[in-house]
């Protein structure tokens, strides 16, 4: 056999990986189509991660970028598979049809005019807590050349690190945006309104010149609209902006390192989207080099050990910038590296199983808390989107987010007794 397939050329690995992509593709489409069943919205972060996962896995392949052996192909899909029986356990546990709610926007008057106050307030401190970012940037003698440096030189760190009321109120696009838009499906702001608030927005999220803040920006919004109305969004209505997007940065990057039209940026871009999965793979064969003089040796727990870091309780503990892979000039290894660092493949698996069951019972609130669990769903779907990167799920950034709409909600319930017990 092995004589047939060499006087055809043919390398019997090739054909192995083939047949176990196949046969696992097949059976991870099996699991999502049955997986699928319990979601009303289609659009939710199982779709989000099998995308990002399923094209990582093929893409890094295909593209050359990962000479996978014939065991972490099964263990790539083991996690794919893993986050979609995740993602249906907390599902099991709903009445037949429960999740098939509608659409979240059947209050009242009373509720539109307190969460109208409350996005009021936070926008006005939200712009208070951002405009010297965007003068810093677009009013002072803006070109290309220059915002290049300050994202280089990391001076906007300046005006952010170690300042709590930006901490509180700068970073709250992901609470503001589902609160506009339920605003504008309830009459309660117009369009035009909307379009001047969003085009803030976007203005605060291109000023680090960075695709994380625009991409988290766009999701919201989709999730935001998707959600809270039952018209259907267009697939395009995704793909185009961030098509847009990374046509941005992509012209942004010829013009600002001054290169001609050759293949060396579709490298980069390669490398940035299929280098993590080659540098987990290095992981995973032991080699990644840190500095290891640390209190606390766990990467998996940065919700945890920040604020014991800031409390003086520990000194340091691994950073969340990760040292540079040997290899491919990349610092991010997918969402697994934590979790393969601390626990090893096994941890991999239930770490990567604890997130879908995360993400589904997030997705349940929403029956239950509306507007509100719109609010922390969309934004782990943003996380989810970043898989390929790194992991959002486990910053303490992410606690204190879902703690700032916890603080919202609980304003929101007791503006709203107050205005009933004072008009009864």
């Amino acid at each position: 056999m092995n004589l047939i397939l060499q006087s055809l050329n043919i390398d019997l690995n090739i054909i192995l990986t083939v047949v176990v992509n196949t046969v696992l593709m097949v059976l991870v489409l099996i699991i999502y189509l049955q997986c699928q069943k319990f979601f009303k919205w289609k659009l939710n972060h199982v779709v989000i991660f099998s995308v990002v996962w399923g094209a990582l896995i093929i893409g890094s392949q295909i593209l050359g970028w990962v000479e996978l052996c014939i065991e972490y192909v099964i263990y790539f899909y083991l996690i794919w598979i893993i986050f979609i029986l995740g993602s249906i356990i907390p599902m099991l546990f709903s009445k037949r049809g429960e999740q098939h709610y509608s659409c979240v926007l059947r209050v009242d008057r009373r509720s539109d005019k307190i969460i109208l106050y409350i996005f009021t307030l936070l926008l006005f401190f939200y712009i208070a807590a951002t405009i010297d970012l965007l003068v810093g940037v677009f009013f002072q003698g803006f070109t290309f050349e220059n915002w290049a440096d300050i994202r280089k030189t990391h001076s906007l760190d300046e005006l952010r690190d170690g300042n709590w009321f930006y901490t509180l109120f700068g970073t709250n696009v992901p609470i503001l945006v589902p609160l506009m838009t339920y605003l504008y499906f309830r009459k309660g702001i117009g369009i035009y309104t909307c379009l001047v608030i969003f085009l803030y927005f976007l203005m605060v999220a291109v000023v680090g010149f960075t695709r994380a803040p625009l991409l988290a920006l766009l999701m919201v919004l989709i999730i935001s609209i998707r959600y809270m109305t039952d018209r259907k969004i267009s697939p395009a209505f995704l793909i185009l902006p961030m098509g847009l997007i990374g046509l941005f940065f992509g012209l942004s990057s010829f013009y600002l390192n001054s290169l001609s039209i050759d293949w060396s940026f579709y490298k980069d871009i390669s490398v940035y989207f299929f280098g993590g999965i080659h540098a987990l793979v290095n992981i995973m064969n032991g080699i990644y080099f840190d500095n290891l003089a640390y209190d606390v040796h766990y990467y998996s727990f940065d919700f945890i050990l920040y604020p014991m870091k800031i409390l003086g309780i520990i000194n340091n503990y691994p950073s969340l910038v990760r040292e540079y892979d040997t290899v491919l000039p990349t610092n991010v290894y997918t969402f697994l590296d934590c979790f393969i660092l601390d626990f090893g493949l096994i941890g991999g698996l239930i770490g990567t199983f604890f997130i879908g069951v995360t993400l589904s019972m997030i997705y349940k609130s929403i029956k239950y808390f509306g507007l509100f669990g719109i609010m922390i769903y969309s934004t782990f779907i943003y996380f989810t989107a970043f898989v390929f990167m790194n992991n959002e799920f486990i910053r303490f950034g992410t606690i204190l987010f879902t703690i700032k709409v916890i603080l919202v909600f609980i304003c929101f319930k007791l503006f709203y007794f107050l205005l009933k017990y004072y008009n009864s």
